[in-house]
């Protein structure tokens, strides 16, 4: 966490330096950058970097190892597994639904799921996307693969820490529920809608779905 920590602050000084310094090339600025990520790389850094300024591509090189196992190395093309950053993109595909008048925030859990028990009925897709259900963060899903009996999982067995809306408490099973709920409004799979909806019309056209676990959104 310390080295994490102190690569970033690195990183982030060398940024703030080129501020104060005033306009630099390009190729300058690709270099510096380039120089800081290879002294990484050194200390375990692995990944994809992609630098863009004014609307031009600095820097679009890869680091470290893919797999470090087999020796293969990181590309700017390397796919990446982005667990938990899947969330940001799901709440688009949830307020893509709200702007086409085919869900509310303040919907709630049993309008979705009737059989809902009762002290998950108030939860509402608000709170679900803000992490304010009272759900608890069990990981309890990430073993099956059956998407409804996943959602069966976490309506009837997964325990509430708080009452809906009353505290912040972080679950992916939140998360969960929003792509079973955006199957049901949209009519298509959470796969379909999110690409269609939210990847293509941003360009994004590399990027894959792998149903885990019960984990849609992942």
């Amino acid at each position: 966490m310390k080295k994490s920590f102190l690569s970033l602050l690195i990183i982030s000084a060398a940024f703030i330096c080129m501020s104060f310094n005033g306009y630099k090339k390009p190729s300058s600025i690709k270099h510096h950058i380039d120089n800081i990520l290879r002294w990484e790389e050194k200390f375990g850094f692995s990944g994809s970097v992609i630098v863009v300024k004014d609307g031009e591509i600095i820097l679009n090189k890869g680091y470290g190892y893919a797999n470090s196992k087999s020796k293969f190395l990181n590309s700017p093309k390397t796919t990446f597994y982005i667990a938990s950053v899947s969330k940001p993109i799901t709440a688009l595909g949830v307020m893509k639904l709200v702007e086409d008048n085919k869900v509310s925030l303040s919907d709630k859990l049993s309008k979705y799921f009737p059989n809902v028990p009762e002290s998950k009925k108030a939860i509402t897709i608000e709170m679900l996307l803000t992490h304010l259900s009272g759900l608890k963060d069990t990981y309890s899903c990430d073993n099956i693969s059956d998407r409804n009996k996943a959602i069966e999982t976490i309506l009837n067995d997964t325990p509430m820490v708080a009452h809906p809306g009353a505290k912040f408490n972080y679950s992916g099973d939140n998360y969960t529920l929003l792509a079973a709920i955006i199957e049901m409004a949209s009519g298509v799979t959470f796969e379909n809608f999110i690409k269609d909806k939210i990847l293509l019309p941003a360009g994004i056209r590399k990027s894959i779905y792998r149903a885990n676990a019960g984990r849609a959104v992942q």
